[in-house]
């Protein structure tokens, strides 16, 4: 089945860490911090150049997550936002996002199938042992301008009801040198035994 969670990449921007209020959640090895993913990456641009980390610059949110999903239920749709805040293009951006159990389980991020539809072949892309870059690539955001992700998601059958979370983030390089990453989103939901009706609307 499709893993929800993305791998390390292998070059990423940030070098600190990225949040300082925690995950409400046990946070998925697979989806590191800023600071993670800086230590693969090793410096910013290699002249010792530092990036800007919970950045206003780059902007990131998940629309019509729902708060509740059953277990072997239909997939359902749902968007990741990357924003470009400032009056200049960010030039190479690279998303990162995580659906997960928080539950106790051998693998949480085994307990939801996750993809991404590629509006260039038109085909869904699947999470499973896939790193960021393979799913979604890089790309430039305009000034003051927003790319959108289509994804979709369901929970496995034999999921284990109780919590789970979704975490988005993001990483920004420009030709200049200048770089950072953007504060993580985090959002919770729950997992509902199989055959259980969700009562609650998707998030805005």
């Amino acid at each position: 089945m499709p893993a929800a969670v993305l791998a390390v990449p292998a070059a990423a921007f940030a070098t600190e860490t990225v949040s300082k209020a925690g995950p409400r959640t046990p946070a998925s090895p697979d989806l590191p911090d800023a600071a993670s993913r800086g230590k693969a990456a090793g410096d910013s641009d290699g002249s010792g150049q530092s990036c800007a980390f919970e950045s206003d610059q780059l902007h990131v949110a998940v629309n019509g997550l729902p708060h509740q999903m059953a277990a072997g239920g239909a997939w359902t749709p749902f968007s990741m936002t990357l924003t470009n805040t400032t009056g200049k293009p960010l030039a190479e951006v690279q998303p990162f996002l995580v659906l997960s159990s928080a539950e106790d389980v051998d693998r949480p991020y085994l307990e939801l199938d996750t993809e991404y539809h590629d509006a260039k072949t038109g085909k869904w892309k699947t999470f499973r042992d896939a790193t960021p870059d393979d799913l979604f690539g890089s790309f430039a955001i305009g000034a003051r301008d927003t790319r959108m992700l289509q994804l979709r998601t369901h929970v496995v059958k034999n999921a284990k009801p109780g919590a789970g979370y979704a975490r988005a983030a993001g990483d920004y390089r420009n030709s200049d040198r200048s770089c950072g990453s953007a504060k993580e989103a985090w959002y919770d939901f729950t997992i509902l035994p199989a055959g259980a009706k969700p009562t609650q609307p998707p998030t805005a």
